[in-house]
């Protein structure tokens, strides 16, 4: 409820003789609630003369119970409001992971790390086979072989990059049962480059093909570019990239000489 007050001061004079000042408010505007919600009521200006008030032209006992009943309503009121705006807030939290799913926010991925000793292995020889353009070993690696019948860009690269070292796999579910998006940071070793920066590798599919896991390396569906797509914008994936990213930015830093293979590289 809101009350503007003013001072209205009264002089009255009959004949000879002067009745006392009276300081007397004048309600110009409140917002009450009952019998209407929000309903305005307008008061005309006017003043009450002191044998008036005396003799019962307004009644204070009343009026005091009447501002209690408006205090005891504005307080039911805000308490309302106050379980409410609770109520609201612990639905919110309960269907958090729906509501942001809903909204495309992005959401945090709990990967493990090198969890699969036995993808461990098959990542650390397939990097190593691309390290010295070994054929066979990249065939065995994967789902579709034929991708390595012509080894002229795998044996361009293996005369860039000679090595990867301290392999580490993030390992997110995969879309299928049994099968995984790892996410590779390894150190590289760069031909005439004197550092080691690290270098994080393209999202891998691993899948399980009769008794061993292989990656794949086929066509990929849309439904898998979608799922991979998504999982690379989460939170905690981006932050590998950020990771990676610092080290190559420190490096080149240091180190003229990766200083000049980036700039080479990114022109």
């Amino acid at each position: 409820m809101r009350l503007k007050i003013r001072s209205v001061l009264i002089l009255q004079q009959q004949g000879t003789e002067t009745h006392q000042i009276i300081h007397v408010p004048v309600a110009q505007w409140i917002e009450q609630w009952p019998p209407e919600p929000c309903a305005q009521v307008r008061f005309l200006s006017g003043t009450f003369h002191l044998p008036d008030l005396l003799t019962g032209g307004l009644n204070m006992s009343e009026t005091k119970k009447k501002k209690k009943s408006y205090a005891g309503l504005l307080i039911f009121i805000w308490v309302f409001f106050i379980a409410a705006i609770a109520a609201f807030g612990t639905l919110l939290y309960i269907n958090r992971e729906t509501l942001a799913k809903d909204l495309g926010f992005v959401e945090k991925t709990s990967y493990t790390v090198n969890s699969n000793e036995e993808v461990n292995n098959l990542i650390s020889v397939y990097f190593k086979a691309l390290a010295s353009a070994d054929q066979e070993t990249l065939q065995g690696c994967v789902t579709a072989p034929q991708q390595y019948d012509n080894m002229t860009t795998v044996e361009g690269r293996s005369k860039v990059i000679t090595d990867y070292t301290d392999i580490n796999c993030y390992y997110v579910d995969g879309p299928e049962p049994d099968s995984y998006i790892v996410f590779t940071i390894m150190n590289i070793t760069i031909t005439d480059v004197n550092s080691r920066p690290l270098d994080i590798y393209k999202p891998m599919h691993i899948v399980k093909m009769g008794d061993k896991y292989l990656i794949d390396n086929s066509a990929q569906s849309q439904e898998l570019q979608d799922f991979i797509n998504q999982l690379t914008l989460e939170s905690d994936i981006q932050d590998l990239y950020r990771m990676v990213k610092t080290d190559q930015d420190s490096k080149a830093a240091s180190d003229p000489s990766f200083a000049e293979f980036l700039n080479k590289l990114n022109n």
